[in-house]
């Protein structure tokens, strides 16, 4: 079995977040690390990477494109952290 955690804190500033863009889509990053637990591999969400103000090619209610700008810096911050991304979007 493999389980995906989020701390609380990460869950309630994410969900403010989203709210705040509603109707239109919203999400963020988290750099996600692999770790071992007693029922098996455990990916655990850490530091959260909110948009930027020029985050989005496309936001509109029940589309959001992340920006390839954007991309490369989450992937860059990725790359250095030696962290994989998970993608956390409200549709």
């Amino acid at each position: 079995m493999i389980r995906l955690v989020l701390s609380e804190a990460d869950v309630a500033k994410l969900e403010l977040q989203l709210a705040g863009a509603a109707p239109e889509e919203d999400g963020a990053f988290f750099l996600l690390r692999e770790s071992r637990g007693v029922r098996g591999i455990r990916l655990v969400a850490g530091e959260m990477i909110p948009p930027p103000e020029d985050a989005w090619e496309r936001q509109a209610e029940g589309q959001l494109r992340p920006s390839a700008q954007w991309l490369s810096a989450v992937i860059s911050a990725a790359v250095n952290a030696e962290a994989g991304l998970l993608f956390v979007h409200s549709h």
